[in-house]
């Protein structure tokens, strides 16, 4: 089944999806790249989803998902926008090429590590590998995947939505 829609940055979505017994299948998005594994989870992001938020496991509920806000929790990436507060939504999962979005006015760089940021609740941000010791663990379970594309900062009230491969630690 397909789903086009126009995100929040005017871009028109046209995501398409292979459901597997309604909660689980495989997504593609011929017009950004983002293709993979996809779960369906309830939006308890506090708002109407946003493409490319970082979110984890909700603490209070099954099966609901919040803003990943602590770094280290998250589970997926939103894969719809417009999704409201309390509905079951997309996320892409462990696998997935999809967008991210990125701290305000951040810069991204392909081959970079792409980490859930603290300094925004569901956005990202990417760092060069810090090798090993102490400050590379610390960024390794902070990690949610790998960096494919390169953007520029783009100025205040800009977020970028990056293609990021997913994985998370």
């Amino acid at each position: 089944m397909g789903h086009e829609t126009i995100n929040e940055y005017g871009v028109i979505m046209a995501l398409q999806i292979q459901s597997i017994g309604g909660s689980v299948g495989l997504g593609y998005d011929a017009a950004t790249g983002a293709g993979g594994p996809i779960r369906k989870v309830v939006n308890r992001t506090g708002h109407t989803s946003v493409l490319g938020e970082i979110v984890a496991n909700s603490t209070s509920a099954d099966k609901e998902c919040v803003l990943c806000t602590s770094g280290y929790d998250a589970i997926g990436v939103v894969a719809e926008a417009g999704i409201a507060e309390g509905s079951a939504m997309w996320l892409w999962v462990t696998g997935a090429r999809c967008q991210v979005k990125y701290l305000e006015n951040t810069a991204s760089t392909h081959g970079n590590i792409l980490l859930c940021s603290i300094a925004g609740a569901g956005l990202g941000e990417d760092v060069a590998n810090p090798g090993g010791g102490l400050p590379g663990t610390d960024t390794h379970f902070r990690e949610n995947g790998h960096v494919c594309e390169s953007h520029a900062a783009g100025g205040a009230g800009t977020y970028n939505l990056v293609l990021c491969d997913l994985h998370h630690n």
